[in-house]
């Protein structure tokens, strides 16, 4: 199985470090659950080892699917590259779904009041940050923008005559466009009054949306940017949301809520298909009533 070492490498070059750490990581699960052997004997019973062990550190369903869908991009691979005769096909977990938890207003309120409070501390190091995290805030509830793109976004990239946010690859962050191809997110007119606003105070040094003043991102990884907004969570007593998927969770939803079309939703998150745009929504937040009601005739 060191075969997965060249794996990885290939991945490299395609995918997103995020990416990359998570299939370093189901290499890793794998040989410690299974044990290294011959990529061409590979047999059912490594599947089930493999799954057995990832039951046993309490794994939930939804991560055991995740895990096995990410080593049937292995196998994949291996036989693309003729390494096997053979594709081997893993089994399909299908958990069930679960609805997204998402921000609710008062939740965005309270959010807002906290890093306002925040930005009025005397330390000018804090209060950098705090500024940092008011902007990526207000970007990622404006436009459901993915938290990595926010992490990376270079001024030079703000358009706000045109209204526009254009992703593109960073390289120093690392950061490289989902499913490689360049974007544009819309601005709505409360993150375009912001932002307009916010770069009347910007200094020469600083090159990205949420800039440390040095000309680095504040954050080092989007996992250290999630861990700031899960400690806003934590001190404000939300529970159940991610911390970033939250915001583009909220942002499907309340578009869908408003009756925007499915497909327009989807073009503005950026999916492929729109069955990625209904796994964010949450349907409790939907005016089910309301609608149905369209049914009843005045006699």
């Amino acid at each position: 199985m060191m075969l997965h070492i060249h794996w990885l490498d290939h991945v490299q070059e395609f995918r997103n470090p995020r990416t990359v750490y998570e299939y370093r990581l189901v290499c890793q699960r794998y040989v410690e659950m299974v044990s290294k052997h011959p990529v061409k004997n590979v047999k059912k019973f490594h599947e089930s080892r493999f799954l057995n062990g990832l039951k046993q550190k309490g794994m939930s369903e939804h991560t055991q699917a995740k895990y096995l869908r990410q080593l049937q991009t292995f196998w994949r691979w291996a036989f693309d590259q003729e390494y096997t005769n053979k594709l081997f096909r893993v089994s399909k977990l299908r958990p069930a779904v679960r609805e997204p938890y998402i921000y609710s207003d008062e939740d965005l309120v309270r959010m807002e009041s906290l890093i306002l409070e925040k930005m009025n501390t005397t330390h000018y190091v804090l209060r950098q940050s705090a500024r940092n995290q008011y902007r990526a805030f207000m970007c990622l509830k404006e436009t459901g923008m993915r938290g990595n793109e926010v992490r990376s976004l270079r001024l030079e990239n703000i358009h706000v005559d045109d209204r526009k946010i254009l992703i593109r690859d960073d390289q120093q962050t690392g950061f490289r466009i989902k499913g490689r191809r360049e974007e544009t997110v819309p601005m709505t007119d409360t993150l375009n009054i912001f932002i307009s606003e916010d770069l009347k105070m910007r200094d020469e040094k600083e090159i990205y949306f949420c800039d440390n003043g040095l000309g680095l991102p504040q954050w080092s990884s989007v996992s250290q940017m999630g861990k700031t907004f899960d400690r806003m969570c934590n001190r404000l007593g939300i529970n159940g949301v991610k911390p970033l998927h939250g915001f583009r969770a909220f942002v499907a939803t309340r578009l869908l809520q408003n009756g925007v079309d499915v497909s327009l939703v989807r073009d503005i998150l950026r999916h492929k298909e729109l069955s990625t745009t209904l796994g964010y929504l949450n349907r409790s937040k939907m005016p089910y009533l309301e609608a149905i009601n369209r049914l009843s005739i005045n006699m």
